[in-house]
């Protein structure tokens, strides 16, 4: 199971997938994630999740995520599909994911 996190500045997307398949997505309010979260994890655990938070305000998630499983912290830094021309690295994240995914679609 992999779970992707997006934060957002309106609301967290978070989806679990399982063998390439979206098995569930739910839009959620940051301040609500670590509960929902939890839920999910006491259900199906996500051996891998990696989440991009364009807010700076996830740390208390991000914290505990890493205690539940093997995060990624997407980051530009974070070893991409592609190649990035871009001059800085305050390209955010959720683009970052977004090219990521569109590179490995083609």
């Amino acid at each position: 199971m992999i779970l992707a996190i997006d934060v957002g500045n309106t609301a967290v997307k978070a989806a679990l997938f399982s063998k390439g398949e979206l098995i569930r997505f739910e839009r959620i309010k940051l301040d609500e994630c670590l509960k929902v979260l939890s839920i999910w994890f006491s259900e199906k655990k996500a051996s891998e999740v990696i989440i991009s938070d364009v807010t700076g305000n996830a740390s208390e998630l991000i914290d505990w995520l890493e205690m539940q499983s093997n995060l990624t912290v997407l980051t530009s830094d974070t070893n991409l599909p592609f190649v990035s021309k871009y001059a800085s690295d305050s390209i955010g994240s959720d683009r970052l994911a977004l090219v990521s995914g569109a590179w490995i679609e083609n």
